[in-house]
């Protein structure tokens, strides 16, 4: 497992300091049940999440649905490359930029047999169709890269992902 050099690091924690706060204040409005600090990341779990994910990344605050969202590998590892995202991006770039893309996605979306979307990602849910804003939130360019790299370590042509072992 690859770990970033702690120069860079330090450099990132603090560029993405804003969104750390701000999660950990969604941390606390989300009701932890129990935290833990796992490979550079403060792992929350909370008794709820808005929009019902299995995970949302702020900084390095990572809040998860559940004990067992917190410990799949799959979800570590795509969680992670938000991580390292916020530190590259912070707000400027990677919070208002998320903000922009999804809501492009969501005034033009595209088809689902666009070359954009996740061909591992399933269009139906339980049986139906997946909701408008999903269909926005997964065209994002930094969540096809995350959904990219834990697809890749599922595969397991990407074994070194960050974060794969709890």
């Amino acid at each position: 497992m690859r770990r970033p050099h702690w120069a860079l690091y330090v450099l990132g924690l603090l560029w993405s300091s804003p969104l750390t706060a701000l999660g950990l204040v969604l941390a606390l409005i989300y009701l932890p049940k129990s935290v833990r600090w796992s490979d550079g990341c403060l792992e929350v779990v909370c008794v709820w999440i808005i929009g019902n994910p299995g995970a949302q990344t702020w900084g390095i605050v990572i809040c998860c649905a559940s004990k067992e969202d917190r410990d799949d590998p799959i979800l570590r590892v795509h969680e992670r490359v938000h991580v390292v995202q916020a530190f590259y991006g912070g707000i400027p770039v990677y919070a208002l930029g998320w903000l922009a893309m999804w809501a492009w996605n969501m005034i033009a979306m595209e088809e689902a047999d666009s070359p954009r979307y996740p061909d591992h990602l399933p269009l139906m849910y339980k049986g139906k169709p997946r909701p408008r804003w999903w269909r926005a939130y997964v065209l994002i360019y930094w969540e096809r890269v995350a959904y990219k790299a834990d697809h890749e370590y599922d595969l397991g042509t990407r074994p070194w992902a960050w974060g794969a072992a709890a």
